[in-house]
């Protein structure tokens, strides 16, 4: 670690110049692969609101992040496990269940043949209440607001909570942060 790369020109946010994400979950709709690397940008920053640009990017920390990924994406499903409820078997969606819990790779293909079934049950039933919904869509819009504010509210903490894991798996290695 400690590779530095330099560019010059001006740096522009999507256009030119060595990026990073501002939080590590932004970092993940940027990823190419399970590789997360902790960097330094300086010379003339531009930032943005996930990233920034400058002409000098230093790198810090390599982190394969594959296993702390995994058990993060089951974390998050179970947080909104309830809202598959209705729409599975009791039998399949404690298969579903038990699988988020444990991670173990023998129940993934059952566990995501039954999470499908029921997605499918859920836009059928979506479907058939399309037309009910044409009615409510003028109330809806003032819920837009506090739905915007929720959601933003739930990415902060699930970016809290994948960092927390990430700074978890890299103190296993033996990384201690400064």
């Amino acid at each position: 670690m400690g590779k530095m790369h330099t560019v010059t020109g001006k740096p522009e946010l999507c256009g030119y110049g060595l990026h990073g994400s501002v939080k590590l979950l932004d970092a993940l709709g940027f990823a190419q692969t399970n590789i997360l690397y902790r960097v330094e940008i300086t010379r003339n920053v531009v930032v943005g609101k996930d990233k920034v640009a400058g002409q000098r990017r230093k790198y810090l920390v390599r982190f394969d992040a594959e296993a702390v990924l995994r058990k993060f994406a089951l974390r998050q499903a179970l947080i909104n496990i309830e809202l598959v409820k209705p729409y599975t078997t009791p039998e399949k969606y404690a298969l579903i269940v038990e699988y988020l819990n444990t991670g173990k790779e023998t129940l993934r293909d059952a566990a995501r043949d039954a999470a499908w079934d029921a997605w499918a049950a859920a836009r059928d039933a979506a479907g058939a209440a399309a037309g009910a919904a044409a009615g409510a869509a003028a109330r809806a819009a003032a819920r837009d607001a506090a739905r915007d504010a929720a959601r933003d509210a739930a990415r902060d903490a699930a970016n809290r909570m994948l960092t927390d894991m990430v700074m978890e798996g890299l103190e296993k290695q033996g990384y201690v942060e400064a």
